[in-house]
């Protein structure tokens, strides 16, 4: 009986000594990547634990921001449920400064914004190609329009009366 409950022992001690030695040497390494990972978001996060990172679907599109260290969003490349694509670049407030879009129909525009959320600037071009630019005062509406029509000489124009 003692000897059996020595050898007990000594395979007891056997055992744990290998597994410890294989949890030692798999410590740290990382599991096999899996081929396909389903979700809705994704939140990327720095060594504190602040996520800096967003991937996910929203609003029948999908999009990717990213954040500064105070967890403001700073740029975000979005597609719509409609597939246009589009960038907003944001300011240290978290206020859209800048967007670009591509249109499903071709179109495509740049608008530059002010620290009030107010269009400054836009840049488009047609479903032709033709390019506008727009400038607009302090309130947000249009002064100046410049256009050149495909083919044609360009343009200038006030807008709103002026």
């Amino acid at each position: 009986m003692q000897r059996r409950i020595l050898l007990l022992a000594i395979m007891t001690a056997a055992l744990t000594q290998a597994c410890a030695e294989l949890n030692w040497r798999n410590w740290g390494v990382a599991p096999a990547a899996q081929p396909v990972v389903t979700a809705q978001k994704f939140v990327l996060i720095d060594a504190q634990g602040k996520a800096v990172a967003e991937l996910g679907a929203a609003q029948g599109g999908s999009g990717l921001v990213l954040m500064d260290s105070a967890g403001q969003p700073r740029a975000a490349l979005v597609l719509t449920s409609s597939g246009e694509p589009g960038l907003k670049l944001y300011d240290d407030k978290g206020v859209v400064r800048a967007a670009l879009v591509v249109a499903t129909d071709g179109r495509t525009g740049l608008v530059l914004y002010d620290g009030h959320d107010k269009n400054r600037a836009a840049l488009a071009t047609g479903r032709d190609g033709a390019p506008a630019m727009v400038l607009f005062d302090r309130d947000g509406r249009a002064v100046k329009l410049i256009a050149a029509p495909a083919g044609e000489r360009r343009r200038e124009r006030a807008v709103s009366g002026q």
